[in-house]
């Protein structure tokens, strides 16, 4: 076994029951290169070592019913219940890493797919090309550009696939009002010399520029003199300045030490920087995208504040405008919402995406190619190409 990387990091918090976390990445088989494998061991404690090693087994059905892991996911994540000390939980992890040896005949190289992340030409931190090399870098092979609002990231990520062999699908992440909630719909496999979507993107990036002078306005009433120059340093496509580039701007000048807390404190709903902004309908950008030829997608359901009954009619609304798929397994989801967006696929009859929603190395919630694999039973959304 190669490219074994075996990291510890002590989680004691009294009264949370979770005393360490190990992450075991085995990032190359000798014969099966591109194979990562994540195993969490995390502690309650009322279960011996045996038994976490049993639950690592164990957890959540990712294996097939003869009991053999299912290989059909190229990232596990496998949580184990307990290690009184740090000694037993490098014994643990290292006993598991022998258990999967023994499954080393039966592993072969599966394609990974990440549909979701963005680059310098939205509001990411890498530039595309870097990106796609990083994704490559990963495992991953195959690979949706996603940047907000825009498609002039495509060309260079397209390039930079081709020479690696990664599949680069053209995507887009398009925000959108509904029923006075901003939400995000991802465009996957969409032509990106359409007119109509060319048009439609073009228009948001205009509105966009204005919310830039206006947010920098409201920064600048509460003393961030100067905050928009700040920030359009931070900015690799003058077209597309976002939040989040406002969010480092501000962390460089000392309002808070990271981005998410300057979206907390600034940036969202009722705090000084933020600024309403109308945004196309549900109806029109899917209307884009579809004559784009491509799939719609509701980008990360788990983080619109919104209630159950609330998400339940946004997918009936967007199963109705002729929205095919949900991002069950976002970077920024938890297992079980994983699972539950996996129930809400099948019962609206959606396709499953999956995806990390990558901006750089530092502001991430997961890397490129480190988001959960899809519940079974869904149906993923690249089947709607592969098929074509």
């Amino acid at each position: 076994m190669a490219d074994c990387d075996i990291g510890f990091e002590d989680q004691g918090r009294p009264g949370v029951g979770m005393k360490y976390t190990a992450v075991l990445y085995v990032g190359a088989w000798a014969d099966h290169d591109g194979l990562i494998i994540a195993a969490q061991y995390r502690v309650p404690p009322d279960r011996s070592i045996f038994g976490a090693l049993n639950a690592a087994n164990q957890y959540s059905g990712w294996r097939n019913p003869g009991g053999r892991v299912n290989l059909r996911y190229p990232l596990f994540q496998l949580i184990a219940a307990h290690a009184e000390t740090l000694f037993q939980l490098k014994w643990a992890v290292q006993h598991f890493m022998l258990i999967l040896q023994t499954h080393k005949a039966t592993m072969t190289q599966v394609p990974r797919y990440d549909l979701h992340c963005h680059s310098t030409a939205s509001d990411g931190m890498l530039p595309p090309a870097a990106v796609v090399a990083r994704a490559h870098a990963n495992g991953v092979t195959s690979l949706a550009l996603t940047d907000h609002d825009g498609l002039s990231g495509l060309p260079e990520a397209t390039a930079e696939a081709e020479k690696l062999g990664l599949e680069l699908i053209p995507g887009t992440e398009i925000s959108v009002e509904w029923n006075d909630h901003s939400v995000h719909i991802v465009g996957l496999q969409i032509n990106p010399v359409d007119p109509t979507l060319v048009q439609g993107l073009d228009e948001i990036r205009e509105g966009r520029a204005n919310r830039a002078e206006r947010i920098a306005a409201e920064l600048e009433k509460v003393g961030f003199v100067g905050i928009l120059d700040k920030t359009m340093a931070y900015v690799g496509n003058p077209e597309l300045v976002s939040r989040a580039h406002f969010a480092r701007a501000l962390v460089e000048m000392g309002a808070c030490r990271e981005v998410k807390q300057v979206f907390d404190r600034y940036l969202t709903p009722g705090k000084p920087g933020y600024v309403e902004h109308p945004w196309p309908s549900l109806e029109k950008a899917l209307g884009w995208i579809r004559a784009a030829g491509g799939v719609a997608v509701i980008a990360h359901p788990g983080r619109y504040r919104m209630s159950n009954k609330e998400l339940g009619k946004l997918f009936e609304a967007f199963r109705d405008l002729g929205g095919e798929a949900i991002e069950v397994a976002s970077g920024s989801h938890t297992p079980e919402q994983i699972a539950h967006f996996g129930r809400q696929a099948r019962h609206y009859a959606f396709m499953g995406s999956q995806g990390s929603d990558f901006h750089g190395p530092d502001e991430s919630y997961v890397d490129l190619g480190r988001s959960l694999p899809l519940p079974d039973g869904v149906v993923p959304v690249w089947e709607s190409w592969k098929n074509n």
